[in-house]
């Protein structure tokens, strides 16, 4: 209950694969209190990228209840809670309820020749047509393909597959079920039909007992135990709302699940996603397309090559022998490239690999075009305007089928440096906000918990989340750019596509629809 004094808070939870976080945020969108913990990824030689399913939930808890303290010292009165996760993650539980193995992570890669088997097999693309989630190693699909031919004495011991979040509500409520965006990124789910997709489950091995219920983005809880309440310090009653995927929250979290905006983060990866009212699917790309409630998905793509490719850029071509470098040494070098001219240098950033629009882990980066001219502050600038490129790539993709967005919402600490967003609205030709600081999936958890409670209808939600923007920068591409860019842009995609030559399979339409 709120006492006398007190304001009510709700906090967001948001699952990293990198960190836990958690955020309680006042009536207005303020936050109150914040507290982070490291996940405890775990890299393996093999492509293994695994998380302690056990360790993640002490980690949550931890969070949690450094932010319900710091809450009851505001005087605030922290009512619900909203989750948000990682999307991907696979843990083979025993009839015991203990964890099997660690959880993999979308990060692991040991799945990828499974992965490229199915997707060159009749039924890969036909599976993708159905249920949006891409053919790769990322994918649970893939990842149970690679259990049963690898650990197969694993897969054959495990009475149910689950991701992080699923267990982490187990802790709490005894229960597994699964919330439908995270079904929906798992490669099993049939999104029209609304439940299991009975060809993705033959092919993977396992039956509908063998996995979560599934249940909406809304479900929520009340009845935590006493002895969990205390444990996290939240009063008896806190109401628990299963929330959705930290692509589709942070969507929510910056106001582009329903409206005409599109989301563009580079962190260390990059992802672009728009809220779309239908499946979306292209073959030769393979954007996702994940459902968030009937009739409202989020459709995008996500690309290993963000400020992962800069970082390198600067830290073992640009700071000197031996990777030498500074904390900050990144950002004082991003700002020195603002001013500077690429000068002709395309910088192709698939340094890691990359998911789409390749689809390819053998795929290698390139500096095309360096003379002796050329300073480190040009091959910089051109390292930016390569991931921005790329990026336009993946808008172009993403937006066929759907309408063209009358702006993009940018987060994600790339855009930290102002100007880099400007270039990028010159390169997508549409003005950008820059939201480099809002905790988008935070957020996101938190107003779906609203929902959830009966605070605010989604519309609301969007609009407060979209309105709550209004103080960011709002840059508006220069036609001049735009212009100058268009030939560099093209020029880039060629160079690109040369690096990756890829056979799309065909799609039987009818058999993707489900016909005969």
């Amino acid at each position: 209950m709120v006492r006398r004094g007190e304001r009510p808070a709700v906090i967001g939870l948001d699952l990293g694969t990198t960190d836990i976080k958690a955020i309680a945020f006042d009536p207005d969108g303020q936050p109150v209190a914040q507290a982070q913990r490291p996940s405890g990824l775990a890299r393996g030689a093999d492509g293994a990228a695994e998380l302690d399913p056990e360790a993640v939930a002490r980690s949550a808890e931890d969070a949690l209840a450094e932010v319900a303290a710091a809450c009851r010292t505001a005087r605030c009165a922290v009512r619900r809670i909203g989750m948000s996760a990682a999307m991907h993650s696979l843990i083979p539980v025993g009839p015991d309820g203990a964890a099997l193995a660690p959880a993999m992570t979308w990060a692991d890669s040991r799945a990828q020749s499974d992965a490229d088997a199915l997707w060159s097999s009749p039924e890969g693309p036909i599976i993708y047509a159905r249920t949006g989630t891409p053919v790769h190693a990322m994918s649970p699909l893939a990842k149970l393909l690679w259990m049963r031919r690898a650990r197969p004495d694993i897969f054959a011991r495990a009475a149910l597959f689950a991701g992080l979040k699923e267990w982490l509500w187990r802790r709490w409520f005894g229960e597994w079920v699964v919330e439908l965006t995270l079904a929906s990124a798992t490669g099993l789910y049939n999104p029209v039909d609304g439940d299991w997709d009975t060809e993705a489950l033959a092919l993977a091995g396992v039956t509908p007992e063998r996995l979560p219920r599934v249940v909406p983005t809304t479900y929520a809880r009340s009845d935590l135990p006493p002895d969990g309440a205390r444990r996290l310090g939240l009063e008896e009653g806190t109401l628990f709302v299963a929330g959705g995927s930290d692509g589709a929250m942070a969507n929510l979290g910056v106001g582009a699940l329903e409206g005409p905006r599109l989301a563009l983060t580079i962190g260390t990866s990059l992802a672009i996603r728009l809220g779309v009212a239908s499946l979306i699917t292209n073959p030769d790309t393979r954007v996702f397309c994940y459902l968030v409630k009937p009739g409202r998905f989020v459709s995008g793509a996500a690309s290993n090559s963000g400020g992962v490719a800069l970082e390198w850029l600067y830290r073992q071509m640009l700071a000197g022998f031996n990777g030498a470098s500074t904390p900050d040494g990144l950002s004082q070098a991003l700002g020195q490239a603002a001013s500077a001219q690429a000068n002709g240098l395309i910088f192709l950033p698939y340094i890691a690999g990359e998911r789409a629009p390749l689809w390819s882990g053998a795929t290698r980066g390139g500096l095309i075009g360096l003379s002796i001219e050329h300073t480190a502050a040009d091959v910089l600038r051109a390292g930016v305007e390569g991931v921005l490129f790329n990026a336009a790539w993946l808008v172009e993709q993403v937006v066929k089928g759907a309408a063209t967005p009358e702006e993009v919402i940018a987060t994600g600490g790339v855009f930290n440096s102002a100007w880099i967003g400007q270039v990028a609205s010159d390169i997508l030709g549409v003005p950008l906000v820059l939201a480099a600081n809002v905790d988008a999936s935070a957020r996101g958890a938190a107003l779906i918990a609203d929902i959830a409670a009966g605070v605010r209808t989604w519309r609301q939600a969007e609009e407060w989340a979209g309105a709550a923007l209004a103080e960011s920068p709002r840059l508006e591409p220069r036609p001049v750019e735009t212009a100058r860019y268009r030939p560099r842009y093209l020029e880039f995609r060629r160079l690109a596509a040369s690096l990756a030559v890829r056979s799309v399979p065909h799609v039987d339409e009818d058999r993707a629809a489900g016909g005969a």
